[in-house]
């Protein structure tokens, strides 16, 4: 809470075997912060009749995730607010063959934004290393805000 995270390594070494982070199990900690766990039982117990009537064959595949954050220690620091209509810089967006048009979906928001497409299946693209290709243009975007052109796509590493 006074800024060292250092006190999530225990909880992510307990869930994953490894002190690394991010790991998958980190991720709870953004998620948390960000307010996507449920305010209780009954909120849990919506999200599942939701999903059960959106889709009958997947119902809660996943409602489950945000029960991670039951219990969680601090308190929701970033809560779900729409952009500010100004003053953004241009986002990188980056989303496999199974989620980039809802990835192209959100960055359209943000001008001069940009997409990059990974044709390989997975999520946490950049956290995973499943591409150097994504890796690399991540990193330029992180330290340059310079995005890849238009239509760039990265391929799996062989």
């Amino acid at each position: 809470m006074a800024g060292d995270a250092a006190g999530f390594a225990d909880y992510v070494r307990q869930a994953s075997g490894s002190p690394k982070v991010p790991s998958l199990t980190g991720q709870n900690m953004t998620h948390c912060l960000d307010g996507k766990g449920y305010g209780g039982y009954e909120a849990y117990r919506k999200a599942l009749r939701g999903a059960r009537e959106l889709s009958p064959n997947f119902a809660g595949q996943r409602s489950w995730w945000p029960l991670a954050c039951a219990g969680w220690p601090a308190p929701v620091t970033n809560p779900p607010a729409p952009l500010p209509a100004t003053g953004l810089p241009p986002f990188l967006g980056v989303g496999s063959w199974t989620d980039h048009t809802e990835v192209e979906t959100i960055v359209r928001h943000v001008p001069g934004s940009a997409t990059l497409r990974y044709e390989g299946h997975g999520h946490t693209l950049y956290v995973q290393g499943l591409s150097g290709c994504v890796t690399a243009h991540v990193n330029r975007y992180l330290t340059t805000l310079r995005l890849p052109p238009p239509g760039t796509t990265c391929r799996p590493a062989s």
